[in-house]
C-alpha cells in the first residue's frame, strides 16, 4: 500500500551519518517512551504524519485526511551487509477505521538500496477501505527499482489487527524472503509471503539487480503512513523491534556534487570510437573503368539508416527516370570504425540495358592515401543478378572512392555532452543527499536531445553512475522521443577545488545515429 510519493522519505535514509558508536544490544522496545539517538536517526516526514514513544510502544499518528501523510525513522545502530546473513523482526498493530474509498494506512520496514534511494523493499502490515472482500487488514510486500515496482506478495486483506513481521537476507542465494506470524501470543509461526532475488535471480515471488557487491551494506528504516484518513493516539503502533546479523556503519561519506560539467568528443586522437553524421549533400566522380558523375542528397535517420536523393550518370531507376531515390543500407559501428553497409534488391537500367539483381558493400568510413598523395576509403563490392542478357557475379571486389574537401566536409563527428548535477529534492522541498543529473546531447548532425533528470547510482567503490534514454529532439517540429540515442556514465569520481566540483573520471558509453562506442571518460574532459 506505500506508494511511490511515499518513498520520497527513503531518500535521506541512505546517507544518514553513522553513529560511530560501540554497540549494545540491537533491540528496542520502546519501553522506555524516549527515542534512542544512538539506535535511531532523524525522522524523515511528509505533510502531517508522525513517529513518538509514548505508551512504550512508537506510535504513528496523523491529526489531518490530508492526500500522502508519513513519517519514516531510519535505524543507525548498524547497516546489514551485502555478504552475510541477517533479519529483523518486529510486532505492529493497525486498529485505525477507514470506511471510505482511499482511505488506507500502514506501519512496517523499509529496506534500502545504498546505491540508489529508488531500490527498496518495504514489508508492512496495512488497513485498507477497499480492495479483497471489500477492505480489511493483511501483509504486503513490494520489491521496486528505480521507484518502478517489479514484483510484489499480499496476504488478503484477512488477518488481524496486531501481527509479527520478519525480514531475512540469504547472503548464498542473494534473496530477500518476507515472513509474517498472523498470531504473535501463541508463539512465533512464520509464514512465508514471498522472497526477492537482488542480483536478477533466485525470488520465488520476483527478481531484480540492485547492482550491489560484496562490500555494501543495506540501509533500514520502520515507518508509518497514511491517506485522506486521520490517525489517533494508539491506533497503530509497532514494537520489540530486532535484529541480528547487522554490522557496525560504514564511516565512507557520500560526496555531493554539483554544477555544470560538459564533455565533448575529441577532434585530435584517432583512437577513440567516432559517430557519423553523413547526412549532407555529395557530388563527385565514381572511379572506374567508365567513371560517374553524381551528385546525390544522403540522409541519416536516428537509428543510422540511410537513403539518397539524386542522379548518377548512366543509371535510372525502374521506371526509366534519372532521378533516383530510396533506402541504400545503413551504418554502423565496426571494430571501432563507422561502416557504412550498402545492399539490397537492385532494379533499373545501366548504360541503356536492363540491370537487376542483389548488390551490397562494405565501406569503412576511414579517410586513407588511396595513391599518389590522394586521400580515400577502401571497401569491397558484391553483386549477383543480369545486366541485359548477361549474367553477373562478383564477390569482394575491393575498390576506392576519392574523397575531396567537399565530401570530407559531410563528415561530421562532433558531438557534446552537458552534464547538470544538483541535489534531489526531498518533502516539502527540501534538500536530500541523493544527486539528480540531467542532459543535452547535442549530435554531429547538429539536432540537441535532451534527456530527462534521473538519479545518480552511488558506490564508494564505483563512484556515480547514471543512463540516460528516450531524451526529446528539441530540434524537430513537433519535438519527438528519441529512442535510439542513449549515452552511459559509469565510475565517476568528483574532486572539489575552490570551492566548485570537478569531473576528473570515469567512464562513458554512448549510442546514436546507429553508431556506438565506450571509451574512458578522461578523453572528454578538458584540461
Amino acid at each position: 500500500m506505500k506508494t511511490p510519493a511515499k518513498l520520497i522519505t527513503a531518500v535521506a535514509l541512505c546517507w544518514s551519518c553513522a553513529t560511530g558508536s560501540v554497540l549494545a544490544d540491537n533491540t528496542d522496545n520502546f519501553n522506555d517512551n524516549s527515542k534512542d539517538s544512538a539506535k535511531w536517526g532523524d525522522d524523515v516526514v511528509i505533510a502531517n504524519g508522525r513517529l513518538n514513544e509514548t505508551s512504550q510502544r512508537l506510535q504513528y499518528t496523523c491529526p489531518t485526511t490530508g492526500l500522502e501523510n508519513s513519517s519514516e525513522r531510519p535505524w543507525e545502530l548498524t547497516r546489514f551487509p551485502y555478504n552475510a546473513d541477517w533479519e529483523i523482526q518486529f510486532e505492529t498493530y493497525n486498529g485505525a477505521s477507514p470506511s471510505i474509498a482511499g482511505q488506507v494506512c500502514s506501519m512496517g520496514v523499509t529496506i534500502l538500496s545504498p546505491h540508489s534511494g529508488g531500490d527498496y523493499l518495504y514489508h508492512e502490515l496495512y488497513n485498507v477501505s477497499h480492495g479483497v472482500s471489500g477492505g480489511g487488514i493483511g501483509v504486503n510486500t513490494d520489491l521496486s527499482t528505480d521507484d518502478k515496482s517489479v514484483a510484489g506478495e499480499d496476504s488478503g486483506a484477512v488477518l488481524s489487527a496486531r501481527v509479527a513481521l520478519l525480514v531475512r537476507w540469504n547472503s548464498k542465494t542473494r534473496t530477500l524472503e518476507c515472513l509474517y506470524d498472523a498470531n504473535p501470543d501463541n508463539g512465533l509461526q512464520w509464514i512465508k509471503l514471498g522472497s526477492f532475488g537482488l542480483s536478477g535471480k533466485g525470488g520465488t515471488s520476483g527478481n531484480t539487480d540492485w547492482e550491489m557487491d560484496a562490500s555494501d551494506q543495506f540501509f533500514v528504516s520502520v515507518y508509518g503512513y497514511s491517506a485522506l484518513l486521520k490517525v489517533n493516539a494508539g491506533q497503530m503502533y509497532l514494537d520489540d523491534f530486532r535484529e541480528s546479523g547487522g554490522v557496525k556503519p560504514d564511516q565512507v561519506k557520500r560526496p555531493k556534487p554539483k554544477g555544470r560539467f560538459p564533455l565533448s568528443f575529441p577532434k585530435d586522437n584517432p583512437y577513440l570510437t567516432r559517430i557519423l553524421s553523413l547526412t549532407g549533400n555529395y557530388q563527385g566522380t565514381f572511379p572506374g573503368m567508365k567513371p560517374r558523375d553524381f551528385d546525390l542528397d544522403v540522409a541519416q535517420d536516428e537509428s543510422g539508416k540511410l537513403s539518397v536523393m539524386g542522379t548518377v550518370d548512366g543509371i535510372k531507376d525502374a521506371e526509366g527516370n534519372r532521378d533516383l531515390a530510396g533506402g541504400v543500407g545503413e551504418i554502423r559501428t565496426v571494430k571501432g570504425t563507422p561502416t557504412i553497409k550498402l545492399g539490397g534488391p537492385v532494379e533499373g537500367v545501366l548504360d541503356g540495358k536492363d540491370a537487376k539483381g542483389d548488390v551490397s558493400a562494405t565501406v569503412p568510413v576511414e579517410v586513407v592515401d588511396i595513391g599518389d598523395g590522394v586521400k580515400g576509403v577502401m571497401g569491397t563490392a558484391n553483386a549477383k543478378g543480369k545486366l541485359g542478357k548477361k549474367p553477373v557475379a562478383v564477390k569482394r571486389v575491393p575498390f576506392e572512392v576519392e574523397t575531396p574537401p567537399r565530401i570530407l566536409k559531410n563528415l561530421n563527428s562532433d558531438w557534446s555532452l552537458k552534464l547538470v548535477l544538483k541535489p534531489a529534492k526531498s518533502g516539502k522541498g527540501k534538500k536530500s543527499k541523493r544527486i539528480r543529473g540531467k542532459a543535452a546531447l547535442v549530435l554531429p548532425n547538429g539536432d540537441t536531445i535532451k534527456f530527462p533528470a534521473k538519479e545518480l547510482k552511488y558506490s564508494k567503490k564505483r563512484g556515480f553512475a547514471v543512463k540516460f534514454k528516450k531524451g526529446k529532439n528539441t530540434s524537430t517540429k513537433p519535438r519527438t522521443t528519441d529512442t535510439k540515442s542513449k549515452i552511459a556514465l559509469s565510475k565517476l569520481t568528483f574532486e572539489k577545488k575552490n570551492g566548485r566540483w570537478k569531473l576528473i573520471s570515469g567512464r562513458i558509453k554512448y549510442k546514436f545515429l546507429g553508431q556506438a562506442g565506450k571509451e574512458n571518460l578522461k578523453h572528454f574532459l578538458k584540461p
